[in-house]
Protein backbone atom coordinates (compact mmCIF):
# COMPACT_ATOMS: atom_id res chain seq x y z
CA UNK A 1 0.00 0.00 0.00
CA UNK A 2 1.27 3.46 -1.05
CA UNK A 3 0.66 6.66 0.10
CA UNK A 4 0.59 10.00 -2.03
CA UNK A 5 0.49 13.28 -0.46
CA UNK A 6 -0.36 16.77 -2.72
CA UNK A 7 -0.28 19.96 -0.60
CA UNK A 8 -2.53 22.32 -2.78
CA UNK A 9 -2.22 26.02 -2.16
CA UNK A 10 -5.26 28.64 -1.97
CA UNK A 11 -5.14 31.28 -3.78
CA UNK A 12 -4.65 34.93 -2.21
CA UNK A 13 -6.94 37.41 -2.63
CA UNK A 14 -6.06 40.99 -3.76
CA UNK A 15 -8.31 44.41 -3.64
CA UNK A 16 -8.24 47.22 -5.06
CA UNK A 17 -9.52 50.65 -3.53
CA UNK A 18 -9.69 53.69 -5.38
CA UNK A 19 -10.21 56.83 -4.28
CA UNK A 20 -11.44 60.07 -5.69
CA UNK A 21 -10.70 63.68 -4.45
CA UNK A 22 -9.05 63.13 -0.98
CA UNK A 23 -6.64 65.25 0.27
CA UNK A 24 -3.59 65.25 -0.86
CA UNK A 25 -0.86 62.93 1.57
CA UNK A 26 2.72 62.57 1.13
CA UNK A 27 2.94 60.07 -2.05
CA UNK A 28 5.28 57.21 -1.55
CA UNK A 29 6.95 54.87 -4.23
CA UNK A 30 5.33 51.10 -4.45
CA UNK A 31 6.73 49.15 -1.91
CA UNK A 32 7.41 45.38 -1.94
CA UNK A 33 3.83 43.98 -0.78
CA UNK A 34 2.58 45.08 -4.54
CA UNK A 35 4.90 42.28 -5.69
CA UNK A 36 3.60 39.80 -3.83
CA UNK A 37 2.32 37.10 -5.80
CA UNK A 38 -1.17 35.28 -5.21
CA UNK A 39 0.57 32.07 -4.67
CA UNK A 40 2.06 32.73 -1.59
CA UNK A 41 -1.85 32.66 0.24
CA UNK A 42 -2.13 36.42 1.82
CA UNK A 43 -4.84 38.99 1.58
CA UNK A 44 -3.06 42.27 0.01
CA UNK A 45 -4.66 46.07 0.52
CA UNK A 46 -3.73 48.65 -1.70
CA UNK A 47 -5.57 52.43 -1.07
CA UNK A 48 -4.34 55.24 -3.92
CA UNK A 49 -5.36 58.98 -4.36
CA UNK A 50 -6.78 59.11 -8.10
CA UNK A 51 -8.04 62.32 -8.14
CA UNK A 52 -5.10 63.05 -10.95
CA UNK A 53 -6.94 60.20 -13.35
CA UNK A 54 -10.90 61.47 -13.42
CA UNK A 55 -11.79 61.60 -16.80
CA UNK A 56 -14.01 64.83 -17.64
CA UNK A 57 -17.19 62.48 -17.24
CA UNK A 58 -16.14 61.95 -13.76
CA UNK A 59 -14.78 58.45 -14.17
CA UNK A 60 -11.62 57.02 -13.01
CA UNK A 61 -8.84 55.82 -15.06
CA UNK A 62 -8.74 53.02 -12.82
CA UNK A 63 -5.64 51.49 -14.58
CA UNK A 64 -3.97 54.02 -15.19
CA UNK A 65 -3.74 54.90 -11.78
CA UNK A 66 -2.87 51.31 -10.71
CA UNK A 67 0.49 51.96 -12.99
CA UNK A 68 1.57 55.36 -11.35
CA UNK A 69 2.90 54.36 -8.01
CA UNK A 70 3.31 57.06 -6.48
CA UNK A 71 -0.79 57.12 -5.88
CA UNK A 72 0.06 54.53 -2.98
CA UNK A 73 -0.80 55.74 0.19
CA UNK A 74 -1.78 52.93 1.98
CA UNK A 75 -0.80 48.93 2.16
CA UNK A 76 -0.97 45.84 4.12
CA UNK A 77 -0.70 42.47 3.86
CA UNK A 78 -2.44 39.97 6.29
CA UNK A 79 -2.40 36.08 5.77
CA UNK A 80 -5.58 34.45 4.44
CA UNK A 81 -7.61 32.53 6.89
CA UNK A 82 -9.63 29.81 5.43
CA UNK A 83 -12.54 28.38 7.97
CA UNK A 84 -13.28 24.81 8.97
CA UNK A 85 -16.68 25.46 6.53
CA UNK A 86 -14.34 26.65 4.05
CA UNK A 87 -11.86 23.53 4.16
CA UNK A 88 -15.45 21.14 3.94
CA UNK A 89 -16.71 23.02 0.65
CA UNK A 90 -13.31 23.19 -1.06
CA UNK A 91 -12.78 19.12 -0.23
CA UNK A 92 -17.05 18.52 -1.29
CA UNK A 93 -16.50 20.80 -4.67
CA UNK A 94 -13.65 18.53 -5.75
CA UNK A 95 -14.16 15.02 -4.16
CA UNK A 96 -17.05 14.97 -2.39
CA UNK A 97 -17.32 12.95 0.99
CA UNK A 98 -17.90 9.71 2.29
CA UNK A 99 -21.51 10.06 1.19
CA UNK A 100 -22.04 12.73 -1.92
CA UNK A 101 -24.27 13.35 -4.63
CA UNK A 102 -22.70 12.74 -8.51
CA UNK A 103 -22.02 15.87 -9.30
CA UNK A 104 -19.54 16.52 -5.99
CA UNK A 105 -16.94 13.34 -7.32
CA UNK A 106 -15.53 14.18 -10.95
CA UNK A 107 -12.49 14.41 -9.16
CA UNK A 108 -12.38 11.02 -7.86
CA UNK A 109 -11.43 8.91 -10.78
CA UNK A 110 -7.56 7.37 -10.26
CA UNK A 111 -5.43 6.09 -13.16
CA UNK A 112 -2.22 4.36 -13.48
CA UNK A 113 0.56 4.26 -15.65
CA UNK A 114 4.02 3.13 -16.76
CA UNK A 115 4.92 6.34 -17.57
CA UNK A 116 8.42 6.94 -15.46
CA UNK A 117 8.55 10.72 -16.62
CA UNK A 118 8.73 13.07 -13.50
CA UNK A 119 4.93 14.99 -13.49
CA UNK A 120 4.61 18.60 -14.42
CA UNK A 121 2.05 21.25 -13.55
CA UNK A 122 1.47 21.82 -17.44
CA UNK A 123 0.91 17.96 -17.93
CA UNK A 124 -2.82 17.19 -19.18
CA UNK A 125 -2.95 13.53 -19.97
CA UNK A 126 -1.28 10.71 -18.15
CA UNK A 127 0.91 8.97 -20.77
CA UNK A 128 0.66 4.69 -20.93
CA UNK A 129 -2.41 5.36 -18.97
CA UNK A 130 -3.44 1.08 -18.11
CA UNK A 131 -6.07 -0.90 -19.14
CA UNK A 132 -7.70 -4.08 -18.23
CA UNK A 133 -7.94 -4.84 -14.68
CA UNK A 134 -5.68 -1.48 -14.10
CA UNK A 135 -7.87 0.26 -16.00
CA UNK A 136 -9.33 4.01 -14.80
CA UNK A 137 -11.88 3.78 -11.82
CA UNK A 138 -13.90 5.79 -9.49
CA UNK A 139 -12.31 5.88 -6.02
CA UNK A 140 -14.49 6.10 -2.78
CA UNK A 141 -13.18 8.99 -1.01
CA UNK A 142 -13.16 9.86 2.85
CA UNK A 143 -13.13 13.90 4.00
CA UNK A 144 -12.07 14.94 8.01
CA UNK A 145 -14.80 17.44 8.96
CA UNK A 146 -13.30 20.68 9.86
CA UNK A 147 -9.51 19.97 8.16
CA UNK A 148 -8.01 20.42 4.33
CA UNK A 149 -7.94 16.72 4.13
CA UNK A 150 -9.19 14.17 1.69
CA UNK A 151 -8.16 10.54 0.99
CA UNK A 152 -9.19 9.02 -2.66
CA UNK A 153 -8.60 4.84 -2.16
CA UNK A 154 -8.72 2.16 -4.28
CA UNK A 155 -7.76 -1.43 -5.31
CA UNK A 156 -7.61 -2.78 -8.51
CA UNK A 157 -6.89 -6.46 -9.23
CA UNK A 158 -4.49 -7.22 -12.55
CA UNK A 159 -6.40 -9.56 -13.62
CA UNK A 160 -3.65 -10.79 -16.29
CA UNK A 161 -0.55 -12.83 -16.51
CA UNK A 162 3.23 -11.45 -16.79
CA UNK A 163 4.69 -8.67 -15.55
CA UNK A 164 3.36 -5.32 -15.36
CA UNK A 165 4.98 -1.88 -14.27
CA UNK A 166 2.97 0.91 -12.43
CA UNK A 167 4.68 4.00 -11.78
CA UNK A 168 2.74 6.83 -11.93
CA UNK A 169 -0.94 7.71 -10.45
CA UNK A 170 -2.92 10.54 -12.02
CA UNK A 171 -6.48 11.93 -10.60
CA UNK A 172 -9.07 12.79 -13.09
CA UNK A 173 -12.61 14.51 -12.98
CA UNK A 174 -14.06 12.05 -15.77
CA UNK A 175 -13.81 8.14 -16.43
CA UNK A 176 -12.39 8.97 -19.41
CA UNK A 177 -10.64 12.04 -21.02
CA UNK A 178 -11.31 14.90 -18.80
CA UNK A 179 -9.06 17.49 -16.89
CA UNK A 180 -5.91 15.64 -15.11
CA UNK A 181 -6.03 17.58 -11.78
CA UNK A 182 -3.20 15.57 -10.03
CA UNK A 183 -0.56 13.66 -10.90
CA UNK A 184 2.07 11.50 -8.92
CA UNK A 185 5.45 9.50 -9.49
CA UNK A 186 5.77 6.04 -7.83
CA UNK A 187 9.65 5.74 -6.45
CA UNK A 188 10.33 3.01 -6.85
CA UNK A 189 7.76 1.48 -9.49
CA UNK A 190 6.10 -1.10 -8.59
CA UNK A 191 5.19 -4.57 -10.40
CA UNK A 192 2.26 -6.63 -10.38
CA UNK A 193 3.11 -10.48 -11.96
CA UNK A 194 0.15 -13.04 -11.16
CA UNK A 195 -3.80 -12.64 -12.40
CA UNK A 196 -4.68 -12.34 -8.32
CA UNK A 197 -2.52 -9.21 -7.57
CA UNK A 198 -4.25 -6.65 -6.11
CA UNK A 199 -2.70 -2.73 -6.21
CA UNK A 200 -4.50 -0.36 -3.50
CA UNK A 201 -3.33 3.40 -3.63
CA UNK A 202 -4.35 5.76 -0.88
CA UNK A 203 -4.31 9.47 -2.25
CA UNK A 204 -4.03 12.06 0.44
CA UNK A 205 -5.04 15.61 -0.52
CA UNK A 206 -4.68 18.76 1.67
CA UNK A 207 -6.56 21.58 -0.06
Amino acid sequence: MRRFSIILCLLGVSVFIASQGLPDKPKKSASPIETITPAQNLLVLTARHCAHYVRRDGSIDAAACRLDPTTVYYQSATHNLRTNGGADWWANQTVGGSSSTAATIQGRYLALSADTTSPAAADSTCPGELSGGLARAQASATHTAGTTQSTLTYTWTYGASGNQTIAKVCAFNASSGGTMLLEALISPSATVTAPTDQFTVNYTINF
